[in-house]
């Protein structure tokens, strides 16, 4: 009779989707995965406990199950609202902060709140709002008077202070008057140049899994609130991390970029610690955080595939022409996408479609999660080399995630055409190994992580194959 194995339960919630792991705890060896339809029209935890049986078949009567972790992106994820003064500082701040927490940004405000400031966020009904402004010790009379704008806006949602350290306590007094759920933490931008957003992220993430996802309808069921520990994008983010910097006795891969991309967004995960474009180069205004997430809302295989279009038209239809697929066909092609988000490719065109947006959704997504350089001058000045963003060149490893690059047999060259087609002065990686998570795990390993970072990692470098493109090898990452 075999050991019993003793192993983590880790599901992942999607939208289409709940995806279900079973992980040996200590060696990270995968036992069986198993998914099936998120069932969001009745309670998830059907759907669960439909992977999860079948997971257990697979995996045999030996397993033992110990930890059951989950994250969660049913029901379109986390909202959020982030709050600043200065676009390109405490809103951007803020930004950042929430976008690290597995958020969807639905919307940005900076400057004055007004009238329209409360219109905007009774349409969009964030789950959390995040409030920021002013370094410690600068301005008060602003924020607080943001603080009563948006107390009178009455929004049902769970605010997180994260702004000016002298009146902190008296905007969450502002916002509590109303019934509202208030955690203060520390400032985003204590000090122009500096960012401290992990203690707004953690509050977030834990607003998340306290109120919000309990608010969701998604379960009737306590055990689906108990399990969800954070959304899935932190998920992947946390393994993104885990797998630059490796567990305890394990050397990690180095700096990492991850690319995922959906229907409706594509994400971009990085964990670099040398995003400095070097000397004689002027940084970005906002200062690089080591561990980043962008999400580009208007790039996905359905149901934005018009915006992909729209985006990248001069290259997306040379491309679609040259594989026999002229405008006409192309505007319908995403036309259909847009109205049938359950679509999947079937026929050679749409492989052919789906490829060639899935190039346009990566290319534009690595040129914005990246910085640029630009060079100004002016008269009788040398010329100044300023960069936007984190300098990605000499990252070594992209991993690639998602429907289009699990399933696609040409993962790898869909993520070397997307980054080939950068020019000189994008600051994205030049010469990295490319990897495709074809398991879906790195979602299951930011979960296991939780509870045993070295299984974590070692399921990832076990798991995610690295590919030379065009010459069809596999070999693992050591």
């Amino acid at each position: 009779m075999a050991p019993a194995a003793h192993a983590a339960v880790l599901a992942d919630f999607g939208s289409t989707f709940t995806k279900v792991s079973l992980v040996e705890l200590e060696t990270g060896r995968l036992l069986a995965r198993a998914q099936a339809p998120t069932s969001v029209t009745t309670d998830v935890l059907n759907g669960y406990r439909t992977a999860l049986d079948r997971a257990l078949a697979e995996a045999g009567p030996s397993v033992v199950v110990g930890p059951r972790l989950a994250a969660s992106s049913a029901a379109g994820g986390l909202r959020v609202a982030a709050i600043g003064l200065v676009e390109d500082l405490t809103a951007a701040a803020a930004r950042q902060a929430a976008l690290n927490a597995g958020a969807r940004i639905e919307l940005l405000l900076h400057g004055r709140l007004d009238a329209t400031s409360q219109e905007s966020l009774r349409r969009v009904a964030p789950e959390v709002v995040l409030v920021s402004g002013g370094t410690d010790g600068g301005q008060e009379r602003i924020v607080l008077d943001n603080a009563e704008v948006l107390a009178a806006a009455e929004v049902e949602a769970h605010f997180v202070v994260a702004c000016n350290e002298r009146v902190g306590e008296r905007v969450a007094a502002v916002l509590a008057r109303t019934g509202s759920r208030v955690d203060v933490v520390a400032n985003v931008m204590p000090r122009i140049g500096t960012l401290e957003v992990e203690p707004a992220r953690k509050a977030i993430s834990e607003a998340f899994v306290n109120h919000v996802i309990k608010g969701k309808g998604l379960s009737t069921s306590d055990e689906f609130a108990s399990q969800v520990v954070m959304p899935t994008p932190e998920a992947v983010l946390r393994a993104t991390h885990l797998y630059a910097i490796g567990a305890p006795e394990l050397d990690g891969a180095g700096d990492v970029l991850v690319v995922d991309v959906g229907g409706a967004t594509t994400d971009v995960h990085s964990s670099s610690q040398q995003s400095d474009p070097g000397p004689g180069v002027r940084g970005p205004l906002l200062p690089v955080t080591p561990i980043r997430r962008t999400v580009q809302g208007d790039l996905g295989l359905r149901s934005n595939a018009p915006s992909v279009l729209a985006n990248d038209r001069g290259w997306q239809l040379a491309r679609l022409a040259e594989l026999s697929i002229d405008v006409a066909a192309a505007e319908y092609a995403v036309a259909r996408r847009a109205e049938s988000p359950e679509l999947v490719a079937s026929t050679r065109e749409d492989w052919d479609v789906d490829r060639t947006l899935a190039i346009g959704c990566i290319h534009q997504a690595l040129r914005r999660h990246c910085g640029r350089l630009t060079i100004s001058q002016r008269p009788n000045q040398p010329a100044r080399i300023s960069a936007n963003g984190p300098d990605l060149r000499a990252v070594p490893i992209v991993i690639g995630t998602g429907g289009i690059l699990v399933r696609s047999p040409d993962a790898v060259g869909i993520l070397q055409e997307a980054l080939d087609r950068c020019d000189d002065r994008s600051l994205t990686p030049r010469t990295p190994r490319l990897a495709i998570d074809t398991d879906y795990l790195l979602a299951a390993a930011g979960l296991l992580a939780e509870v045993d970072p070295r299984a974590a990692y070692r399921l990832m470098r076990a798991r995610i194959h690295s590919e030379t493109a065009g010459h069809g090898s596999d070999t693992r990452i050591v």
